[in-house]
């Protein structure tokens, strides 16, 4: 009985240890697995944060590229409006030169035409004098005398006329500073619709870029949105498992609680019987003697 009590004793040890090595590594698994939770979790904002971070630095240098190049196109095309008054200003000075030079033909030829008729009134004065008609060379005269004050009305001297081609001579040379002028501007105005080409190009292209980028922060973000629901379904099922335990730890320890108690009934048992051996094994001999 006593070896039999022992080996029983032993196996309840044993079964105790086994309880307890089963929860220690049910507790160690918890523990491993709520580490790996929250190592996915951090890895995912690390993620996250660092996408973001790389996709607000892109679009801040494109912004800031677009930025110069429009700033230069403002720039270029106030040059260009500039130029374009100082254009229409020398245009209206052109006309003004224009109308000058039309003058100045017409009174070349009033001059050449009052030259010709001095000449006929000459000629015909001498002719008057030569017939012997005082009355009318008194006449001619005077005819001549109001001719000629018209044509004086009606012409500009030969001083004028060297005045208003030397003035005419510098328009020239200034009208020829305007032409190279207005090369140059057309030629910055077909260098600045390239620029405009090139930068509507690039506009474009950022456009595509940034179309791209939005796609694909889209799909990051539907993908991180499944990866958090998947991380809170795995803590659901993770707090389930560990009510789980929590209940069988709870039950294991009424079971060992259980097992004491039948331990110390039957120790106790052993005792009485022990005890009842020893006194009938006692009344034997006493019996035998």
């Amino acid at each position: 009985m006593t070896a039999k009590h022992r080996r029983g004793k032993g196996n309840h040890k044993h079964e105790d240890n086994f309880f307890k090595n089963e929860v220690t590594e049910s507790e160690v698994r918890t523990g491993v697995n709520n580490h790996a939770l929250h190592l996915v979790l951090f890895l995912l904002i690390v993620i996250g944060g660092a996408t973001g971070a790389w996709f607000c630095f892109q679009q801040h240098q494109t912004l800031t590229y677009l930025t110069d190049n429009l700033v230069g196109m403002q720039m270029k095309i106030v040059k260009l409006q500039s130029s374009h008054e100082e254009m229409r200003q020398s245009s209206s000075e052109q006309h003004v030169s224009e109308s000058l030079e039309r003058r100045l033909n017409a009174l070349e030829d009033s001059y050449a035409l009052a030259q010709k008729q001095v000449g006929v009134a000459l000629a015909t004065a001498e002719q008057l004098k030569t017939s012997d008609l005082p009355a009318q060379l008194l006449s001619l005269h005077t005819e001549m005398k109001a001719r000629l004050a018209e044509m004086q009305q009606a012409t500009v001297s030969l001083e004028q006329l060297s005045q208003l081609q030397t003035m005419l001579k510098g328009k020239s040379e200034e009208f020829e500073g305007v032409r190279i002028h207005v090369e140059g501007l057309a030629t910055l105005s077909a260098e600045l619709s390239q620029k405009v080409e090139v930068l509507t190009g690039s506009v474009e292209e950022a456009e595509s870029k940034l179309e791209d980028r939005v796609g694909q922060v889209e799909t990051l973000s539907a993908t991180l949105d499944r990866q958090a629901a998947e991380v809170l379904r795995l803590k659901e099922q993770l707090d389930t498992y560990q009510a789980q335990l929590e209940a069988s730890t709870l039950e294991m320890a009424t079971v060992r609680e259980l097992l004491v108690s039948e331990q110390s009934q039957r120790l106790q048992q052993a005792s009485v019987e022990e005890q009842l051996n020893g006194g009938t094994d006692g009344r034997r001999d006493s019996f035998r003697s």
